[in-house]
């Protein structure tokens, strides 16, 4: 994400990253609420696509003054520690059936989101 964010600076647009985003929230919670794992090549191969799409977004929205560093570090810092939550409270939530409901439960609500992004959403200018 973070290279994807220094090139925009060097190299401009990318074409999809809006349907990219919504792409990224859809799928990843879909596989939440079904509870699948995966092909981890499969997986990485699709955290790093969307990852393109995210770090771009946030290149877009650097602004090009002396803060640059401080918005760099604060969308990674963000990112990382949104991360690090989202993966110990997804394996707390593993532990026990009712976690597992509402897991299933968050994953179906963002799914349904991301969809919605899809669909109504910036992509398509709805």
């Amino acid at each position: 994400m973070a290279m994807r964010a220094a090139l925009d600076i060097v190299q401009g647009g990318l074409a999809g990253t809006e349907f990219g985003i919504a792409r990224s929230v859809l799928l990843l919670d879909v596989m939440i609420a079904l509870e699948q794992k995966g092909v981890p090549w499969i997986a990485a191969s699709g955290v790093r696509l969307f990852g393109l799409c995210h770090g771009y977004a946030h290149g877009a929205e650097m602004p090009v003054n002396e803060q640059v560093g401080r918005y760099a570090a604060g969308f990674l810092i963000t990112t990382a520690g949104m991360h690090f939550v989202g993966a110990v409270g997804g394996l707390l939530l593993l532990e026990s059936r009712r976690g597992k409901r509402w897991l299933g439960l968050a994953g179906v609500t963002i799914a349904v989101i991301g969809a919605y992004l899809i669909v109504k959403g910036p992509v398509f200018g709805g």
